[in-house]
């Protein structure tokens, strides 16, 4: 048997990539709803933005207890050391100015009753 010619090789090539051409239409026409990838993605994306969402949580929640932790310091134990410290000054012979005023600035125009 002889090795096919051009020809024929072109034909089969033709027949070849017609029949795949089908497969790919009637694969198309088959299709899911819904790619399983496109799951994927989109629970990846989700699990990103919870984790966001619990950071920018945590990060709201810290400055909050760091606001609460110095108004404590300023309002409970700054004149205690104030006091302390003009005692101190008594016993050594020194004369102290008064103390400053604590006032707070709330920069977004809510007095915090907390």
């Amino acid at each position: 048997m002889c090795a096919p010619s051009r020809a024929h090789r072109a034909i089969y090539f033709l027949q070849d990539s017609t029949a795949v051409m089908r497969k790919f239409q009637a694969r198309s026409l088959d299709h899911t709803p819904m790619n399983p990838y496109w799951f994927v993605v989109a629970l990846s994306c989700l699990v990103q933005f919870l984790i966001f969402v619990r950071w920018l949580h945590r990060r709201t929640r810290d400055d909050e207890i760091r606001r609460a932790f110095i108004r404590d310091m300023a309002i409970n134990h700054l004149p205690h050391l104030y006091h302390a410290l003009r005692e101190i000054a008594v016993h050594l012979g020194l004369e102290l100015k008064d103390p400053p005023h604590v006032q707070f600035m709330e920069l977004n125009g809510q007095e915090r009753k907390r």
